[in-house]
């Protein structure tokens, strides 16, 4: 029993002379050998997740407002293309207003759009619906997917405010480039872009704000009359305004 009391007193000047050191001197003598030529320790261990499809792209809308996008951190006005990760604002007409009509000559009916051949633009096809957020177009108005590489493998085409069909002859200018179409609304295309995007697909998105809106300028290209039922109250208004003997433009100049 003396012997095994004699041992354990002597332990701790033994391990301070052995290689279990403290962590706190353990630490200090690796530092001393990684500066000599001797190679230091191996790190600890790191875990990954080998089974996490990485995103194609960091870019998703975060937000659709009715004049712009929010597309990551930065907020655009107007039209916006957002392909390989790199957005651009898209200067197109919206519904015939924010750019120059091209000239018309000749009428084809083609299905429920009217398109027509304009000889402003060398004979490239023209929609002609004032009905249409396509009116005015022609292919030039998608010529950045010409020289797109690599092609994504899906576009998105945002509306605007409602879903409109994508005339005919854009249609198929975009299948002959290799792209699929979604065309919807913008709000239901914002969304529908980004679980492309959680789904690992590469898709591309061009899309139109709910109310037409120039990207060139921010402003919006479009007048909103009254509603009827508005007119009305206001008539009423100015009615009992001038039955009472009272001003009759108390609510402004009004047709």
């Amino acid at each position: 029993m003396t012997f095994l009391l004699r041992t354990i007193r002597r332990l701790p000047r033994a391990l301070a002379r052995s290689h279990f050191q403290p962590a706190r001197r353990y630490l200090t003598s690796s530092r001393l050998l990684s500066s000599s030529n001797t190679s230091p320790d191996p790190s600890p261990l790191q875990t990954f997740n080998i089974f996490e499809s990485p995103s194609p792209s960091t870019k998703t809308f975060k937000s659709v407002g009715n004049t712009s996008f929010t597309v990551g951190d930065v907020r655009l006005q107007g039209p916006v293309v957002l392909i390989n990760d790199t957005v651009f604002m898209w200067d197109v007409p919206q519904f015939g207003a924010g750019s120059e009509q091209v000239e018309i000559s000749e009428t084809i009916i083609d299905g429920e759009t009217l398109i027509r051949r304009g000889a402003g633009s060398e004979g490239q096809e023209i929609v002609d619906d004032p009905s249409s957020p396509f009116h005015g177009w022609t292919t030039d108005h998608f010529k950045l997917f010409e020289v797109t590489q690599p092609v994504p493998e899906l576009l998105v085409i945002g509306t605007g405010a409602q879903t409109y069909i994508l005339p005919p002859f854009l249609r198929s200018y975009l299948h002959k480039l290799g792209l699929q179409l979604e065309v919807m609304a913008s709000r239901q295309a914002a969304s529908t872009y980004n679980i492309l995007l959680q789904e690992g697909r590469r898709p591309a998105a061009a899309f139109l704000p709910v109310i037409p809106t120039s990207s060139r300028t921010g402003e919006i290209l479009v007048k909103f009359s009254k509603p009827e039922f508005e007119k009305q109250r206001e008539r009423e208004a100015r009615e009992h305004h001038r039955a009472w003997g009272l001003p009759g433009n108390l609510t402004g100049n009004t047709s």
